[in-house]
């Protein structure tokens, strides 16, 4: 059997999605704890996590819009790698409780939500042929819902 570089490609690609997700999903579902314990150390904390994940979406719908000119620009890898990066700084936020900052964030990971998964279907397309693309796809599928597992046993 010869070496499927694209197969090994969409692998990686479930994979780095799982482990995102993963962190983000536990997050989120704890989010609201965390923001009810924030505001019961400090008074002038006003979040929501609503509010958070409404900002959230707002601006993961609108910049879907964009997004794919960007890609054109700076291709699907550079894509992922920073809307994955707007992850993280989610989850960073919550070491400095302020309310703004985690609207800001909230923002900022809207924009790149839109950076990851529209650089997500762009990659899995180029990596993808006629004929492997439904394969490639519900093994990307499969790794990514391994997430919801993974997000049980750690909350």
């Amino acid at each position: 059997m010869l070496f499927d570089k694209s197969l090994v490609n969409v692998i990686l690609l479930g994979t780095a999605f799982m482990l995102i997700f993963t962190a983000f999903q536990t997050w989120g579902n704890i989010q609201k704890t965390i923001i009810e314990s924030i505001k019961e150390d400090d008074k002038s904390f006003d979040a929501s996590a609503y509010y958070s994940l409404g900002i959230i979406y707002v601006f993961f719908s609108v910049f879907n819009w964009s997004t794919p000119s960007v890609i054109s620009v700076i291709g699907p890898k550079f894509s992922m790698l920073l809307g994955g990066i707007t992850y993280v700084l989610f989850i960073l936020s919550f070491l400095i409780p302020k309310s703004w900052l985690l609207y800001l964030v909230s923002a900022v990971i809207g924009i790149g939500a839109a950076l990851i998964w529209t650089g997500q279907g762009n990659y899995l397309t180029l990596n993808s042929t006629k004929a492997k693309i439904s394969r490639n796809s519900g093994i990307f599928w499969a790794l990514l819902q391994l997430r919801k597992s993974i997000c049980l046993l750690c909350v």
